[in-house]
């Protein structure tokens, strides 16, 4: 199955869920910053984090099977 490469290696970062990688996204953004964020501050990194997935999702391509009629 490996060499007709029906099985692909999970990375890391496959098994974090949707929550997680939130999170992360918005420590790296907050991270960049000399104070600790304020309320206003936070809720502006989360929505444009928020656009920038949405933008994601519609660009991309979708992958799976495709059914044969």
């Amino acid at each position: 199955m490996v060499k007709q490469k029906c099985l692909i290696a999970v990375r890391p970062s496959d098994s974090l869920n949707a929550a997680d990688k939130a999170m992360a996204d918005e420590k790296r953004e907050t991270d960049k910053m000399a104070l600790p964020p304020t309320a206003a501050e936070l809720a502006k990194i989360q929505k444009t984090l928020g656009a920038q997935k949405l933008q994601q999702a519609q660009n991309a391509d979708i992958v799976g099977l495709v059914r044969q009629c």
